[in-house]
């Protein structure tokens, strides 16, 4: 199993550097500044992976003071030079534990140290043949871990798999983490990659989400949130159809038609609660609506109308924007409660909605739904967003991890020996361009796409 030690200097706590050299088995060590440091803490000398570079305990019950820390008996092993960083660490030691399955009770195999020069602790086991290994950091001292990583398969990762691909990376490269080159770096190149892909062609069959319900009609609302991994949210983009239930698909209007069909309707919310028999109506903003007459409000499936004579005007901000002169009872009063928020509505029009829209990361039908149209499912096939990856035993599809895997060892390459300029004439992008290009043209759909004829420019 390998373990990824550059976290540990990455989640370092503080740090301090050496003002003057220590020969080695030095047991103080004169720093620039003992600010956060104190006893039985594990301090790292030196960069994670650099030639000579380890961690020490401080002495236990001799506090740093002035400009002097006191380590434990025996001291540094190495001799450490005036500049040198040193880091205190949370943590001085991994656990390597096994379990048969990735989620099962996990059996302790190893504790053993960190190996400070290295980025990247090897262990070998020959007990188990099957089942997972698992990783924690741990404080020696305090009895403390850190949480457990990725469960790693026995065999290896599985191709499709970004521990896979960063492997592979590395190999390839010939080279380890470094102090730029992280596994975080490694999951946001990925992710970067991903998004790069994507942004060549919406239309992969792998990011469609056909016949997702988003939701319910309800009386009285007229917009419901769109899914959190659809692609644009701003627009049609990524819309395929939108249906109520098994009713025919709604038709697609931009928002300035849609506001052209919607009309001269007037909505607002409650900004507090109505209670039943009050004579005046407190709203968000009162301005559109009329100086008198009635609103609508939906509670439960109901349609509730209410009469009024009168309007003070403002917004929520002053908290004085109402209609007055509702009836105490009878036609027209407040005979429920309504709910802050509760939508208000004025020259609105209810039946089987017809169109929709898409607008501030929300979908919006009209006309609202009548009695007959409450209660439908909302069914939208739409394309997903690519979903990024943040851990190593995440997975890709077979095709994008062909394309993933050149343009991860490129970056690599480009960070490794050129200082993160890009060379584009780099083997490895040109065969990840020559894939997207392939997928692009070669990969089926799995919808057909109707395609307006043109003539003379003219789309007809």
């Amino acid at each position: 199993m390998h373990v990824y030690q550059y976290p540990i200097l990455s989640n370092q706590l503080e740090d301090t550097v050496i003002t003057a050299n220590a020969a080695a088995a030095a047991t103080a060590i004169t720093v620039r500044s003992i600010t956060g440091f104190a006893v039985d803490q594990y301090l790292l000398f030196g960069e994670w992976g650099a030639q000579d570079s380890e961690i020490v305990k401080t002495h236990a019950t001799t506090a740093p003071s002035g400009t002097t820390i006191t380590l434990v008996t025996g001291g540094v092993t190495y001799a450490h030079d005036a500049g040198t960083k040193v880091y205190r660490v949370e943590f001085n030691r991994v656990e390597i534990s096994q379990a048969s399955t990735a989620g099962g009770t996990k059996t302790v195999l190893t504790t053993t140290a960190l190996e400070p020069d290295k980025h990247v602790l090897h262990y070998l086991d020959t007990s188990v043949t099957t089942g997972f290994y698992f990783a924690r950091f741990n404080n020696q001292n305090a009895a403390t871990f850190g949480s457990y990583s990725p469960a790693c398969p026995y065999d290896g990762w599985a191709t499709n798999t970004v521990g896979y691909m960063i492997e592979a990376a590395l190999q390839e490269n010939q080279r380890t983490f470094n102090e730029i080159v992280t596994p975080q770096w490694c999951y946001d190149k990925i992710n970067e990659c991903l998004k790069t892909i994507q942004g060549k062609q919406l239309r992969w069959p792998e990011h469609q989400n056909l016949n997702a319900i988003i939701g319910q009609t309800t009386r009285g609302i007229m917009s419901v949130a769109l899914p959190s991994d659809i692609y644009d949210n701003d627009s049609n983009k990524s819309i395929l159809a939108a249906r109520l239930g098994d009713q025919d698909a709604l038709l697609y209007k931009d928002p300035l038609e849609f506001e052209e069909i919607i009309g001269d309707v007037k909505t607002t919310t409650l900004r507090s609660a109505a209670t039943v028999g009050a004579t005046t109506l407190p709203l968000t903003n009162s301005y559109d609506f009329a100086d008198s007459g009635s609103v609508n409000i939906y509670n439960a499936g109901t349609l509730y109308n209410i009469t009024y004579t009168g309007v003070t005007r403002d917004t929520s901000s002053g908290a004085t924007g109402a209609l007055t002169g509702i009836p105490a009872s009878g036609t027209g009063s407040i005979t429920v409660a309504f709910a802050n928020a509760t939508n208000v509505w004025q020259d609105e029009e209810e039946g089987k909605p017809i169109y929709f829209t898409i607008r501030n990361g929300n979908f919006e039908a009209w006309p609202l739904s009548d009695a007959t149209y409450d209660n439908f499912n909302i069914r939208l096939d739409y394309w997903t967003v690519a979903t990024e990856v943040n851990s190593d035993d995440d997975t890709l599809d077979t095709d994008r991890f062909d394309m993933v895997q050149p343009y991860l060892s490129w970056t690599m390459r480009n960070q490794f020996k050129r200082n993160g300029e890009k060379d584009f004439t780099d083997p490895d992008y040109i065969l990840f361009k020559e894939a997207l290009n392939d997928a692009i043209r070669n990969k089926a759909r799995g919808l057909v796409h109707r395609s307006k004829p043109k003539i003379n420019r003219i789309s007809y």
